[in-house]
């Protein structure tokens, strides 16, 4: 009998440590696994009561965070992302929902805003066998919110985007995609805004494509100078219009005579002129190799931000049809550039002919560091290394010759008055232009202005639906009134 009862209770111990083995690795190895079949209500609960790290802007004003609403059935805290006011002006950040996932900086940063940087394997057991919440780390952006929130509002309702780098450092201080949404709603409202034909859900300012129209001239008139410094380049009758797809393109201004030469043609958004570049001095494969060392084929990387995926352009060398070529030239082709693109394009002519690499996170703090305690300047601790300078692409020579020609374009071209009111020691250069798709057409404005410190606000606009050049520019006169 006792030898049964010996057998029995030996059964039952293995039984007994068999159950305890199997909740310790459900409640610490397993955990994970568990709480991610779609079935277990759990995953909602744990995932609702992570606080997310706050993004911040460049001078610690807080863009986007987590606020408390409520506890959970099982006691947890609920944790919802709340955007400033007016939330619509950061949805070119990202979003996080439970139910559409994440995007933009909260996707790329996504490890960081949870906190999993943060969490050593010791402090994970602890808070897994404590049930403490977790808690994210925070983002320092390179952005202004100020600036961020009144160019969103200068929209007034028009689709578009605007994209505003410093120069030389590649810090983004302002990233605009006009219509946004609240990104707090984005479950609510997804499939209105999925739906809607203003298509708020887009990026506009690193997915939206456009053609560059009489934008792509900057980039013209650089490899002309980059390869003769001195040129004048003569053109005749460089006022008249020029036909493409159908369309009858002019001067963005009418000039009091006709330009004599290609940089005048430049400041008055004169496309004519453009049409029969010097064959001697940029053949096609010349005019190529400039649009490749200006990067206008090659999606710009940023924070780790996915690149956009575009189909590939035809080599201009490679075009049998002339009609095509002059379409390139124009910048009514198949090239299509996002306002990021051509605000990097802006960028090597106003840092004397050398590209930037541009970045929008300067600062991470771990949940136990408050960020308000430091400033991410150089020597915050927690400062992220800034990229490394970009390569020499044209001559300074060549930049400063274009400059000079954006200078007039806002003294009495194409951008007349994007030159900020009430700021003296604040020039502004720029270019204003129209391209048109066919069916529509949207103003572009480039240009950048001088800071009396010697830093460059560099500025891309575009306004969708338009056909006046000079809203894209007062637009930017906007932008340079607050530079700081």
């Amino acid at each position: 009998m006792s030898q049964r009862l010996n057998q029995i209770g030996t059964v039952l111990l293995i039984g007994f440590v068999g159950v305890a083995l199997s909740l310790t690795y459900w409640m610490v190895w397993g955990r994970d696994a568990l709480l991610a079949q779609s079935f277990n209500p759990r995953l909602v609960e744990t995932e609702r009561a992570i606080k997310r790290g706050t993004i911040l802007d460049r001078q610690g004003e807080a863009l986007i965070w987590s606020a408390a609403e409520g506890l959970s059935p099982s006691g947890m805290p609920n944790y919802r992302r709340i955007s400033a006011v007016p939330a619509e002006s950061f949805s070119a950040l990202g979003y996080y929902s439970l139910t559409y996932g994440v995007g933009g900086l909260e996707s790329v940063y996504d490890r960081e805003l949870r906190g999993e940087n943060a969490l050593s394997p010791e402090t994970r057991l602890l808070n897994t066998l404590l049930h403490h919440p977790q808690e994210g780390s925070s983002i320092r952006l390179t952005l202004y919110k100020t600036l961020q929130t009144q160019t969103y509002q200068a929209f007034k309702g028009r689709r578009g985007a605007a994209v505003v780098i410093e120069v030389p450092t590649g810090a983004v201080l302002a990233l605009v995609s006009a219509p946004g949404f609240d990104a707090a709603r984005l479950d609510l409202d997804f499939d209105r805004l999925e739906e809607d034909q203003n298509a708020p859900l887009l990026n506009r300012a690193l997915q939206g494509v456009y053609q560059p129209g009489g934008m792509l001239q900057s980039a013209l008139i650089a490899a002309l100078l980059n390869t003769d410094p001195d040129g004048e380049f003569p053109v005749e009758q460089g006022d008249q219009p020029v036909k493409v797809n159908g369309l009858s393109l002019t001067c963005t201004v009418i000039p009091d005579q006709p330009p004599r030469t290609l940089l005048e043609a430049y400041v008055y958004g004169c496309p004519g002129a453009f049409t029969t570049l010097p064959s001697g001095i940029l053949s096609p494969a010349r005019l190529w190799q400039m649009v490749e060392s200006f990067h206008l084929t090659t999606p710009p990387l940023i924070d780790r931000l996915e690149p956009l995926t575009r189909s590939a352009v035809t080599p201009w060398m490679n075009l049998t049809d002339p009609a095509q070529l002059q379409a390139e030239l124009l910048g009514q082709g198949k090239l299509t550039l996002t306002p990021l693109q051509m605000a990097l394009n802006t960028a090597i002519i106003a840092n004397e002919g050398n590209a930037i690499t541009p970045y929008m996170v300067s600062a991470i703090y771990p949940p136990t560091v408050n960020p308000q305690d430091y400033d991410g300047g150089e020597t915050d601790p927690y400062r992220t290394s800034p990229p490394p300078a970009g390569e020499a692409v044209i001559t300074r020579e060549a930049a400063d010759r274009v400059q000079a020609a954006m200078r007039e374009g806002v003294l009495r071209g194409s951008a007349e008055g994007a030159q900020p009111s009430g700021s003296p020691e604040i020039q502004a250069h720029g270019a204003a232009g129209i391209a048109y798709t066919g069916k529509t057409a949207h103003a572009w404005f480039i240009g950048f202005a001088t800071l009396p410190d010697g830093r460059k606000w560099v500025v891309s606009v575009v306004i969708e639906d338009s056909l006046n050049p000079a809203s894209a520019a007062a637009l930017a006169r906007g932008i340079f009134e607050q530079a700081r």
